[in-house]
């Protein structure tokens, strides 16, 4: 009970001294509130569909239905859940319902909504107080100005604006991933493994995490227990679908097989997706899996290669940076508000092993401009311009200088591993982590 009083005094004390960047985040939710509850879902019958947050909503009421196997039934281009509901298709793994069934229980979508954007706001900050933490106890100190700073960037990043307003996922991953992290510094390996397999049920983007922490495991027994923990959230799939054999069939095609930007590039901000959608200017036949590979397989053994030389602490911090970068330069469709899982650990990264400030604060600014460019643009363009051929041009533009600024920080970090000798060596309460 006094370690829980002194951790909420402590995230109490981290608002107060950044009340003013905290501020401007809660003007992203709020706007995004008055955006939704006014303008949307009163109207649901007139716009084209509902945010992605209904998905979950309807996806989670659904779950106890006998029409729950209809989840992801299609018939050509019309979806079943889609065109009842009035969502977006589902096209994740039905265990990430699992978690919104609270939320689900709740009277209306608009009720729900608003308790899981709050949600979702709180979280933000208790990732971003843990990330400073976990730097902390990385290096023993941070640099008090270059922290200002980029936690400015972060809260003020209108992405947030994005996330908010569609009810996505990313202020939860965020949190779970970095969740994880801290406890796994902190000796709390039950526990992190838990929340990294929830982190993988919900959304799998920390797949490459999981497979550095398995990897790094150090004994079969190690390995076994923390397999079992951390998949265990993803086999309600394998439970789902043993159950209900037509939902599997259903779920590749909704994921993988149907083409859901008819004509539109991906709005990704990848290097493989930006080698596919280039290839695809030249040779339609791009072959998403084969580019995939060309990038992932090497850029997976160089990484694991840096962080396995590192000890203790700081191989955990080199498995969830470089593993989380991995992600956002090898997966084929991410989107540029997906981001906001990515840069809580390019703050751990750069405020535990990097030395100056004004470069690495300026890429890190730059870069979150062209994202957030880069999300107004694909907006945009697949919301009045689908068909307008003369604006790829700024499409593609910005699909190079996000890939770039991706592509530059998995590398940077490659880079700072590999260099770091000790010096960062884990401090105080990190000094009896293992891995």
């Amino acid at each position: 009970m006094v370690l829980v009083t002194a951790w909420l005094g402590k995230v109490v004390g981290f608002v107060i001294g950044n009340k003013r960047k905290v501020i401007f985040n809660l003007v992203y939710l709020v706007g995004a509130l008055v955006s939704v509850l006014v303008f949307t879902y009163p109207h649901a019958a007139s716009v084209p569909m509902l945010n992605d947050y209904s998905e979950f909503y309807f996806g989670s009421r659904l779950l106890f239905s006998p029409d729950f196997s209809r989840l992801y039934e299609s018939s050509g281009n019309w979806f079943w859940f889609s065109a009842t509901f009035h969502t977006p298709v589902f096209r994740s793994f039905p265990s990430a319902l699992v978690f919104y069934v609270p939320l689900g229980m709740l009277p209306s979508l608009a009720v729900s909504y608003t308790v899981y954007v709050i949600t979702s706001y709180i979280l933000n900050i208790l990732t971003v107080f843990m990330c400073v933490e976990i730097a902390r106890m990385l290096k023993g100190a941070v640099d008090e100005k270059m922290r200002n700073h980029m936690l400015f960037v972060y809260f003020v990043m209108p992405i947030h604006y994005s996330n908010f307003n569609q009810g996505q996922v990313g202020s939860v991953i965020a949190f779970l991933l970095v969740g994880s992290m801290f406890l796994y510094l902190k000796n709390h390996e039950f526990v992190a493994n838990l929340a990294l397999g929830v982190a993988l049920a919900i959304k799998p983007t920390s797949y490459f995490i999981v497979i550095f922490m398995l990897l790094f495991s150090g004994s079969l027994k190690k390995l076994i227990t923390r397999g079992a923990v951390i998949l265990m959230p993803i086999c309600i799939n394998a439970i789902i679908f043993l159950i209900v054999p037509v939902m599997l069939g259903g779920f590749i095609n909704a994921a993988f097989i149907h083409d859901f930007n008819q004509g539109v590039p991906l709005p990704s901000v990848t290097l493989t997706s930006l080698v596919t959608m280039l290839a695809g200017i030249f040779n339609p036949m791009n072959g998403q899996l084969v580019i995939f590979t060309i990038i992932s397989v090497p850029s997976t053994l160089v990484a694991m290669h840096v962080a396995r030389r590192r000890n203790d602490g700081n191989k955990i911090a080199a498995a969830f940076v470089l593993g989380t970068l991995l992600y956002f330069t090898c997966q084929y469709d991410v989107w540029p508000s997906q981001t906001l899982y990515m840069y809580p650990f390019i703050i751990i990264f750069q405020l535990a092993y990097t030395k100056g400030m004004n470069g690495n604060l300026k890429v890190f600014l730059l870069s979150a401009t062209v994202y957030c460019a880069y999300d107004f643009v694909r907006f945009f363009k697949v919301a009045f311009l689908p068909g307008n051929d003369a604006s790829l041009g700024a499409f593609y533009g910005f699909a190079v200088l996000a890939a770039a600024f991706t592509t530059y920080f998995f590398f940077s970090a490659l880079k700072g591993f590999h260099l770091d000798a000790g010096e960062n060596a884990v401090q105080g309460n990190g000094r009896d982590m293992v891995v």
